[in-house]
């Protein structure tokens, strides 16, 4: 027969014949620990009705029935965490591994002193409790980082603007975003295992620029440039580029992320702004005229070298405000006024 178990305490299950613990039921209530003594160990090995918290059970003089016994236990998928505690007696030889190597699994010779049981019950219980609460929290934290990974991963795939991917440390492409497929024509499929060198002109490649990267960013842990690269079409665009090393919780380097950016748009706009501005002065150099431009704040940017030559001053020596340090000193203070009245009126 069954002792029915209190929920509120431990349970431990005796599965075999121990009188020196079977006839400690009450002493264990008093410490909180419910003990079920069993009426044999197949009945004790069948029950279905109660969840222990622990279980009891002997080994007589044959090793091997150490290791059987808790095979059956462990054979049953609801014990296979719950801890044994074998009491051993008349057993030759060195105790199995299967029962020293288990933090879950201890083992007690008889004879041995009447609260020493309950004693070695309380540690295997106390362990099991801090390996839960460890178990908990590390499923807790898995379930935290898939979170914040696949958030993560929809933020990249939904980025079309930037190209955003991962590559191991041999280059190899390990993750591909839309914005990369957008950018490159190049879909994830095609991607995927594939050297991110295939995104540069052949020039770069014979010259392995594209592990140059990954070697400045391990080094510094960062690595930025622009340059051109190529679409799967032939077609060539001026990309920033930005990589930095990616790391394990050990701190070691397993990869590296890249995000590259279309800026072909801003060098032609950056060339064209140059071409006009050699144009500029390359007309208001061959004026016989003086000419200067000024900032909104009313700094001097620029002067033409008729403004040069006819001032005597040298290039670089006049710049920013004083400009008229070059007047004659009775006209200096009227000609700035008059300058400060200009720009505040308009």
């Amino acid at each position: 027969m069954f002792v029915e178990a209190d929920t509120h305490t431990p349970v431990v299950l005796l599965l075999d014949d121990i009188p020196e613990i079977r006839g400690l039921v009450e002493k264990w209530q008093e410490q909180h620990v419910r003990l079920i003594c069993a009426a044999s160990r197949e009945e004790g090995l069948r029950a279905t009705d109660i969840a222990p918290d622990l279980i009891i059970c002997l080994c007589y003089s044959q090793l091997p029935e150490c290791t059987e016994i808790i095979g059956r236990i462990r054979g049953n998928p609801a014990l296979t965490q719950v801890p044994i505690l074998m009491i051993l007696e008349n057993i030759l030889g060195e105790v199995p591994a299967s029962v020293v190597d288990d933090p879950l699994q201890d083992f007690l010779y008889r004879p041995f002193h009447p609260a020493e049981p309950l004693i070695r019950c309380q540690k295997l219980l106390a362990l099991k409790s801090a390996t839960q609460q460890l178990a908990a929290r590390e499923q807790e934290r898995s379930a935290q980082l898939l979170l914040s990974e696949n958030r993560f991963r929809l933020m990249v795939e939904s980025v079309e603007d930037y190209a955003m991917f991962m590559v191991d440390l041999r280059g190899r492409i390990t993750s591909w975003n839309r914005g990369a497929e957008r950018l490159t024509g190049y879909t994830e499929a095609e991607a995927i295992g594939k050297p991110f060198s295939m995104l540069y002109p052949s020039e770069d490649l014979n010259s392995e620029h594209a592990l140059y990267e990954l070697a400045m960013a391990h080094k510094n842990g960062r690595y930025e440039e622009e340059g051109l690269r190529v679409r799967k079409d032939g077609s060539s665009y001026y990309a920033q580029i930005q990589v930095w090393p990616m790391e394990n919780k050990s701190g070691e380097i397993i990869g590296f992320v890249k995000i590259t950016r279309d800026i072909t748009a801003r060098r032609y706009a950056e060339q064209a702004l140059k071409e006009s501005e050699a144009k500029f002065r390359t007309i208001t150099d061959a004026m016989p005229q003086m000419v200067w431009s000024t900032l909104p704040d009313g700094d001097h940017d620029y002067f033409n070298e008729q403004w040069y030559d006819f001032t005597g001053v040298s290039l670089g020596e006049i710049n920013g405000g004083n400009w008229n340090s070059i007047l004659h000193p009775e006209d200096q203070d009227r000609a700035l006024k008059a300058w400060q009245h200009s720009l505040s009126t308009g």
